[in-house]
């Protein structure tokens, strides 16, 4: 059904927007999906898709935009500010990642962010990708490393996907106060095709999959199946390997 005639579908996305705090329906990437689906019912008017959504056209421009980022990232990106121990990436940080025309480029950002003890500010990364932009023969990794003192070339060759769980699940999920990854792995394991999970780590909260193109495809297909969100997928498939607090 078209979002502009399905309420439910409207509502998710408006609460997904202008609001406080990182508690909110869709992830900015769906959230980006919704509105291309939008403009795309008003036969791409994009104006006036903006005229019906609570946030100003720039807004609108940075939600579309993180449709050019590599698939392999798409699914790290999250409300708030990039954090280091969960590798995800904040929204206004990945809106101006996606400004850098080559992927590999992004993909080679991404990953020194990931290698860092500390979370990379989204001035920083304003700061590289404006180096970049500037002298566009600099390669991404002088960039990287002049502004953010990141000498190891890297790249990231599989797909991330950051998503919270929630917080029953969460809680079931500690043992004498430590998270306990290896059972978690273990049950997703079980749902994934075979060898489409390279890694899985666990925080408070939130969990991220290293995931092979299969698994990456089969959260999309476990999503419509189930009728789901992608940000839904993990805490679904827990709940039913037995993972409920209590």
């Amino acid at each position: 059904m078209p979002i502009l005639n399905d309420p439910r579908r409207l509502a998710r996305l408006l609460a997904s927007l202008n609001v406080q705090g990182i508690s909110r329906p869709l992830s900015p990437v769906e959230v980006a999906n919704e509105i291309n689906v939008m403009r795309d019912e008003l036969g791409g008017d994009a104006e006036e898709a903006t005229r019906r959504l609570p946030v100003s056209a720039h807004i609108v421009n940075e939600f579309l935009r993180l449709k050019d980022l590599p698939a392999k990232i798409q699914d790290a990106v999250v409300w708030g500010e990039s954090k280091s121990d969960d590798g995800s990436i904040g929204f206004s940080a990945a809106a101006k990642m996606a400004k850098l025309e080559n992927g590999d480029d992004v993909l080679k950002l991404a990953a020194a962010m990931m290698s860092m003890a500390r979370p990379v500010t989204k001035e920083e990364i304003k700061g590289v990708v404006s180096l970049k932009r500037r002298i566009p023969g600099k390669p991404i990794e002088e960039c990287i490393a002049e502004v953010l003192d990141v000498t190891r070339s890297i790249t990231i060759h599989h797909f991330l996907f950051v998503s919270g769980i929630k917080p029953h699940i969460a809680r079931a999920l500690v043992v004498n106060g430590v998270i306990n990854k290896e059972p978690v792995a273990e049950a997703l394991r079980r749902i994934f095709p075979t060898d489409a999970i390279k890694d899985v780590k666990l925080l408070n909260g939130s969990v991220r999959l290293t995931l092979g193109e299969e698994g990456w495809k089969f959260i999309a297909v476990y999503a419509e199946r189930h009728g789901l969100l992608r940000q839904e997928v993990v805490s679904h498939m827990l709940e039913a390997e037995g993972f409920v607090d209590g």
